[in-house]
């Protein structure tokens, strides 16, 4: 007979429900020891090299993936880096109306 486990809330759960939750919470584990070890860079960066080979330092323009001193004063840049914020903002705000929907 397979066991019976109860949530804390009252509810039976499965066992099948059980080895997903733990799989899940394996997961999780293995993510959050990741991300300790590899900690995220937050900071964006130019992705330009200089003569020296190593990556540019400067921050890239705004939603561009370059600095101004490696091409992203260029027009054609600047139009790919607003369409690229642009495409953002979209899906941005259609969370924001869900979420202020919820509240309401």
């Amino acid at each position: 007979m397979p066991e019976k486990f109860i949530h804390p809330d009252g509810e039976h759960v499965t066992e099948e429900q059980v080895q997903q939750a733990k799989q899940e919470a394996a997961l999780l584990t293995a993510r959050a020891a990741l991300l300790e070890a590899n900690p995220i860079e937050t900071r964006r960066q130019c992705t330009a090299t200089n003569r020296a080979g190593t990556r540019c330092g400067r921050a890239p323009i705004p939603g561009g993936m370059v600095c101004d001193r490696h091409g992203g004063k260029a027009p054609q840049t600047i139009a790919a880096a607003q369409a690229r914020l642009r495409s953002l903002w979209e899906p941005l705000f259609e969370v924001f109306t869900e979420a202020v929907d919820t509240w309401r």
